[in-house]
């Protein structure tokens, strides 16, 4: 139901009894079908904010009291919406909770919540509420919650906020969604914008769902980064994680089971810094994928390393698997491992590694096995070697010229004569091999080698942009998180795209809090691909489906028959 006020949602909640016993039996069948299509309880409920709509603001939402299958619409407007809010009940696996931004229908732009002198309802209580723009899970877990299609923006410790009692209060680490014990949790298709932490989940959050967000400009002078992650199962895919500032990494991760498939990472001190975990007891804490992602280390970070593992490094076996590590500074260092982290197996198969100078394959306590590799003649293989082994399963390749499309111009797709194609090995058993391929901004592409699949993140001859959604080929039904392709943003390279700034999001802006216009950029779409979380989505209209619904069509149906008869 769309939410109502006083008598007006009284009047249309009645039932209408002018007809009597001769109900329209088409009518209770078009009903029955929408609601086991939508998977939601009868009593679900739709709120809708903006211009226009019942609610004017995000404080009008009875935050605290929503259910399972209530869904929060967001409408785009010029202004931010400068409110702070949380949930604290719960969805089901069959009827998420979901909160969702509705772009402007002209500019694609998304609606903007803003930390920057954000109120909050009076009796709204947020616990942890100096951390962020939305804290979840700091009193009870939230379960089966969803975020997409919003822009957060701003809430960094130089900035404050009024809480529920009217106090005036600085950020503490903010961050634009802080979710610390959330489990089945998706975010999904939102901007965050300048903030010590962009987004952080966890130390009490499992089952995890990240992609086709665009960070950018996040992370402070102490330890911060565009995502901090301390999860057990995460699944991060399809974002564009673009330059934090200078000191900040751009991701830091102290998670079990996660798996890094098919992103950007530009810039940052460390672009992914394992730390020690509460997990690294878990079963899936033996295992770390980076499958298929761009990593762009240029001169803007502080430091060398593209990837770190700093603690719990014996319980672990790192796979750095197709991916693309493009360096562009003095000194790049792939992998470092710190001297208290001893024990790491680390494991370095079918990436392509380029650098005109000083660069260095791993540094510090490991045990390396690699294969079919491409990497830039002069690769140093360590500077540590008595603390560092190595094991080749297949000979590594060098050379001067990768045979790119267009390195300098950000398309890292090989040319037919390209030394990288065809020339991918099988991965050992367990290893996750890639489907897509990322493309600018935050979308993606399936991946098809028609057989043999080429080193890197990218094949020769795929698509140039990203693939669009076929929208009126009627209702799809497809895995949820999966691949509905995307907009290619609006400029700069298809492949790896320039750094996401304000003008170039991919995903189009609203506008700022200081009343600057917005630009003219599109909505990043998504969606399509399985990734383990239950739930099934309908292409058109992004609404969930829970497995437990696909049976239930095929009741609708019978029954729509037997009305019929």
């Amino acid at each position: 139901m769309t939410v109502e006020v006083g008598a007006e949602r009284a009047r249309r909640g009645a039932v209408s009894t002018r007809h009597g016993s001769d109900v329209d039996s088409a009518r209770v069948r078009e009903l029955l079908v929408l609601f086991l299509l939508l998977g939601a309880p009868a009593d679900a409920t739709e709120y809708r904010v903006g211009p226009g709509q019942v609610l004017g603001s995000l404080g009008q939402v009875p935050w605290e009291s929503l259910g399972p299958g209530d869904l929060v619409l967001v409408y785009a407007r010029p202004a931010p919406y400068a409110e702070k809010f949380t949930v604290t009940r719960s969805g089901r696996a069959d009827a998420r909770i979901v909160v969702r931004g509705v772009p402007d229908p002209m500019s694609g732009a998304l609606p903007i919540v803003t930390g920057l002198e954000a109120t909050t309802r009076p009796g709204l209580v947020i616990d942890n509420e100096n951390e962020g723009v939305v804290v979840l899970g700091g009193g009870a877990r939230v379960d089966y919650l969803t975020f997409e299609s919003l822009h957060f923006r701003h809430a960094r410790e130089a900035q404050s906020f009024y809480s529920q009692n009217g106090s005036y209060r600085p950020y503490l680490y903010g961050a634009g969604i802080n979710a610390i014990g959330v489990s089945n949790f998706v975010v999904r298709k939102c901007i965050f914008e300048d903030f010590d932490v962009g987004l952080r989940v966890g130390p009490n959050a499992t089952d995890v769902l990240i992609e086709r967000n665009v960070f950018r400009a996040n992370g402070n002078a102490g330890p911060s980064s565009n995502l901090d992650l301390g999860v057990l199962r995460a699944r991060v895919q399809f974002n564009d994680f673009g330059a934090p500032t200078p000191a900040a990494d751009n991701v830091r991760d102290a998670s079990a089971g996660v798996v890094y498939a098919y992103n950007l990472f530009r810039a940052g001190s460390r672009m992914i810094d394992f730390l020690a975990s509460s997990h690294f007891a878990a079963p899936e804490y033996q295992a770390t994928t980076v499958v298929g992602n761009l990593f762009v280390k240029d001169a803007t970070g502080l430091l060398d390393p593209i990837v770190k593992v700093e603690a719990n490094a014996a319980q672990r076996e790192l796979r750095l698997a197709y991916n693309s590590f493009i360096g562009r500074r003095a000194q790049v260092q792939i992998v470092q491992v710190a001297d208290t982290a001893p024990g790491l197996r680390l494991g370095v198969i079918n990436n392509l590694m380029t650098r005109t100078q000083g660069l260095t394959f791993c540094d510090g306590p490991a045990a390396v096995t690699h294969g079919a590799n491409w990497g830039t003649s002069g690769l140093v293989g360590t500077t540590t070697p008595s603390v560092t082994t190595f094991t080749a399963l297949v000979p590594d390749l060098f050379g001067s010229d990768a045979g790119l499309v267009d390195g300098m111009g950000e398309d890292f797709r090989p040319t037919s004569t390209s030394p990288l194609v065809n020339a991918a090995i099988a991965l050992p058993a367990g290893w996750e091999a890639p489907i897509f391929e990322y493309r600018h901004q935050a979308a993606s592409v399936p991946r098809d080698g028609g057989g043999a699949l080429d080193i890197g993140a990218f094949e020769y001859g795929s698509p140039l942009l990203p693939i669009e959604p076929v929208e009126d080929a009627g209702v799809r039904v497809e895995p949820d998180g999966g691949h509905d392709g995307g907009d290619g943003g609006d400029g700069g390279g298809p492949v790896g795209g320039p750094d996401a700034s304000v003008a170039d999001a991919g995903v189009a802006d609203a506008g700022d809090d200081a009343g600057r216009p917005a630009d003219a950029g599109n909505a990043v779409d998504g969606g399509g691909r399985a990734t383990g979380l239950a739930g099934w989505r309908l292409g058109c209209s992004g609404t969930e489906v829970p497995f437990g619904t696909l049976p239930l069509l095929l009741i609708a149906g019978w029954l729509g028959r037997r009305l019929r008869r």
